[in-house]
């Protein structure tokens, strides 16, 4: 991965004291599923592609499915839950960890903003991702406080809306509701730092300062100056890769 940051927050993590405490925790497991790993390694730190194999094997091989403990299976997602829910989130909402949803928020702010335009027809928006953004998107809204359960990987074809609705007023707020895959019969809703619906404005202004929405931003949150189109830019007068230069970008 090209984001050095990104592999700095992964190395504090792999070496931190709470990834040792997990691993102390997880070591019966991982001795007793690594006969199942076809060879490969059996270490927490490997986590995810541990679950990831497990769970594809489990689903679409009948000899697999046969003679692996369903128990073991379930230990193996939570403990990927774990794992996950470390790498995909961050202390602080701008952090490095909380990159899935901060290179997303843009397009989804973009979308709603055009949805208030009076000569808009187009009222429905689709983006699709992968679990990280979810993981992400909850902890930057506090929704995992009221809602523990839904920290973690969620399941296929899982869905988040995040609803517009214009009150009496003219103002516009916006509602989260979310589909856990196929376990979830109906949406439920979430909160947003504790609220059931806050104002399109006040999201953007919560949570806009810590998008990446341009190719430079990408760069500079990631300390890349070369790879990715980086090396375009003029770095020279940036003032954390220069500590001696006293302005910003040229």
């Amino acid at each position: 991965m090209e984001c050095e940051y990104f592999q700095l927050h992964l190395g504090r993590l792999n070496t931190g004291v709470v990834f040792q405490d997990l691993a102390a925790q997880a070591a019966p497991f991982l001795q007793a599923v690594e006969p199942y790993l076809n060879g490969m390694n059996s270490s927490f730190l490997n986590m995810w592609n541990i679950y990831d194999y497990l769970n594809v094997q489990y689903t679409h091989n009948k000899t697999f499915y046969d003679n692996f403990p369903e128990t073991l299976l379930e230990q193996a997602r939570y403990f990927a839950n774990l794992h996950e829910q470390n790498v995909f989130t961050d202390s602080v909402t701008n952090g490095v960890g909380q990159i899935p949803i901060r290179t997303l928020w843009p397009e989804l702010f973009w979308s709603l903003g055009n949805m208030t335009l009076p000569n808009n027809k187009v009222k429905l928006a689709l983006t699709e991702v992968d679990y990280k953004p979810f993981i992400s998107m909850f902890n930057v809204t506090n929704a995992t406080v009221t809602d523990p359960d839904i920290a973690g990987i969620v399941d296929y074809a899982s869905v988040v809306a995040l609803e517009l609705s214009q009150d009496a007023q003219g103002q516009y707020n916006v509602a989260m509701k979310f589909k856990n895959g196929t376990s979830d019969n109906e949406f439920r809703s979430l909160k947003f730092w504790g609220n059931d619906s806050v104002p399109f404005p006040y999201l953007i202004s919560q949570l806009d300062w810590t998008t990446i929405n341009s190719t430079i931003n990408w760069c500079f949150s990631c300390n890349q100056t070369v790879l990715r189109g980086c090396s375009v830019f003029n770095f020279s007068n940036d003032p954390f890769l220069n500590p001696t230069t006293t302005t910003g970008y040229a």
